[in-house]
């Protein structure tokens, strides 16, 4: 079963009595013990799979880990993995709070067999690489600071990977969201925006040496562009995504800044992928 003592549920317009889901589980799997399933059973499965991708599009997440819960013990993983699917492709918000709670839960198997691997990368703590799919350039922290002892965060024309452009996620679960922090491996200094806008709206992006403020709090909305899985990266404070600039230094670096606007719908211009480092 899964455990939920640390959660409390808020927005769920979609519910499903425990007692009801286990007495469908329970027929679910004498159903998949047998050779003869009922039109019931395949009625009942069709109806738990809509009710879990309007609990995730909803926000009902308890509710979601139950039906899931449900699913998984009538041994429907398909169900499940389609769901996900459907979730992904259609960009739904809440897809990273369901796969995280799954992954507190106890349900890792399901992260790791129906996810993308970022997912995993991310929960886990794991060093990546954030790219912008525009350019293909890699996330960087410059080596000199300012008077704050900020680096400006750019992303680098040569691609050669090194230790300023390795990062890691730390997780926050509050007020039913999740938000993500995000450490630089090289000087261990956290993403953050600024304080100030140019005139265009738009702010800088720094790494700074401390993590205090919901300036340093980012997050994370998959999106599909072609069958690869992105990120819009959005900042909690402000609600600016991250965007590559477009003018380059010398060695073909772009500086990296906050986006006054609307990012949805424009994956190639403001998606980043986050891949493992190999």
């Amino acid at each position: 079963m899964l455990h939920r003592e640390k959660f409390n549920a808020t927005n769920e317009p979609f519910r499903i009595d425990i007692t009801t889901a286990n007495k469908i589980a329970l027929r679910l799997k004498m159903s998949a013990e047998s050779d003869f399933p009922c039109q019931e059973n395949v009625e009942n499965v069709s109806e738990l799979q809509e009710q879990l991708y309007n609990s995730v599009l909803n926000g009902g997440l308890d509710n979601a880990l139950n039906l899931t819960d449900t699913l998984h013990r009538s041994g429907n993983i398909d169900v499940i993995n389609n769901i996900i699917s459907r979730l992904l492709y259609n960009g739904t918000p809440n897809i990273m709070g369901y796969a995280y709670r799954l992954w507190l839960c106890n349900h890792q198997e399901l992260i790791y067999g129906n996810f993308p691997p970022a997912f995993k990368l991310i929960f886990n703590g794991d060093l990546v690489t954030i790219t912008n799919k525009e350019f293909g350039l890699p996330m960087k922290l410059q080596i000199g600071t300012d008077k704050d002892n900020d680096r400006r965060v750019w992303c680098d024309g040569e691609r050669n990977i090194n230790n300023r452009m390795k990062w890691k996620f730390s997780t926050i679960w509050e007020n039913n969201t999740l938000y993500c922090k995000i450490k630089n491996a090289q000087y261990n200094q956290f993403l953050k925006i600024a304080l100030s806008r140019d005139d265009m709206g738009d702010r800088e992006i720094f790494g700074a040496p401390y993590d205090d403020t919901h300036r340093h709090y980012w997050c994370l909305r998959p999106v599909m562009d072609e069958g690869n899985l992105l990120f819009y990266i959005i900042n909690r404070q402000y609600g600016q995504a991250l965007k590559l600039g477009r003018w380059q230094d010398s060695n073909n670096d772009r500086l990296v800044w906050g986006r006054s606007g609307s990012v949805v719908g424009l994956p190639v211009e403001f998606g980043w992928s986050i891949e493992q480092v190999v």
